[in-house]
């Protein structure tokens, strides 16, 4: 599992809910664009074999930075090499502004793009959160212990 700080504590839970016969590990990267995120995970993913499953979450920071356009060809250049499994989770939108806000509506073609991008490879699956107020910390900014 890798990717920015919405994957802080999820390599916990997850390793909790698929017990003590798989094997979870995380890297993660606060504060850095797709790209960087991507990079870290690709000599860990080479010692992959094609049953295992990579777990990547980013592009927040991508969309802060309005550099959203990047992170499909940055996904794309990740995964077509790959013989393992990989899901994608999909940037969460802002609870704490309107939907038709322009982060949110950043979210939502950032998602778009990536999902478009990627639709050509079966080794890909892309995951979402819900979007619930009550998933999220206080600043909106963060899915909480019960999101993740």
């Amino acid at each position: 599992m890798t990717g920015g700080s919405h994957v802080r504590s999820c390599a916990t839970k997850l390793q909790h809910n698929l017990g003590a016969n798989s094997e979870v590990s995380s890297f993660i990267k606060p504060g850095v664009r797709m790209h960087r995120t991507l990079n870290t995970a690709t000599d860990e993913i080479k010692k992959l074999r094609s049953e295992d499953v990579a777990v990547t979450w980013g592009g927040k920071n991508d969309i802060s930075k309005n550099t959203t356009n990047l992170s499909p060809k940055h996904v794309c250049n990740f995964v077509k090499k790959k013989k393992v499994n990989i899901v994608i989770m999909k940037s969460p939108h802002r609870p704490d502004r309107i939907l038709s806000s322009c982060v949110n509506s950043e979210v939502t073609k950032f998602n778009r793009q990536v999902e478009k991008k990627t639709k050509i490879y079966n080794n890909i699956k892309m995951l979402g959160t819900d979007s619930d107020r009550k998933y999220f910390t206080k600043h909106g900014q963060h899915l909480n212990l019960s999101g993740k």
